[in-house]
């Protein structure tokens, strides 16, 4: 199964924002802000006919895709393993670039993988996306 770079978008947003339900009240989290920031401007249904409520997210998705795969012949399919490669590139662009304090998230992210002994965690969220 591949999904488009707004299915894979949505299906890594949805992903994060299951985590963000699971997360954003922890205390123990330092600066649980940037989480909320971050997901706040990757928003797809802040505002119609935008793919992120911040307009330049979805410009830093669509370069994190282009790291990850370089198909230059038409739409570009992302598989689950592209998918959560370029999700795991899209945070470490917020935190490199942008100073997000997300680092946390990529270990829980890779925690949550290990935990559920799934090659391809992104598969269950793909399912979901293209329902």
């Amino acid at each position: 199964m591949k999904l488009t770079l707004e299915q894979a978008y949505m299906s890594m947003f949805y992903y994060l924002n299951r985590i963000w339900d699971k997360v954003k009240d922890d205390k123990t989290i330092y600066n649980i802000d940037d989480f909320g920031a971050f997901m706040g401007g990757i928003n797809p249904f802040l505002f119609k006919g935008s793919m992120s409520a911040d307009p330049a997210a979805w410009e830093d998705w669509i370069s994190c895709v282009n790291k990850i795969e370089s198909n230059n012949s038409g739409e570009i399919m992302l598989t689950s393993v592209e998918v959560f490669d370029c999700m795991i590139s899209f945070i470490k662009f917020y935190i490199d670039d942008m100073n997000f304090n997300l680092n946390w998230l990529i270990e829980f992210i890779y925690r949550e993988k290990n935990i559920c002994k799934k090659d391809n965690i992104i598969d269950e969220w793909m399912k979901n996306i293209l329902r």
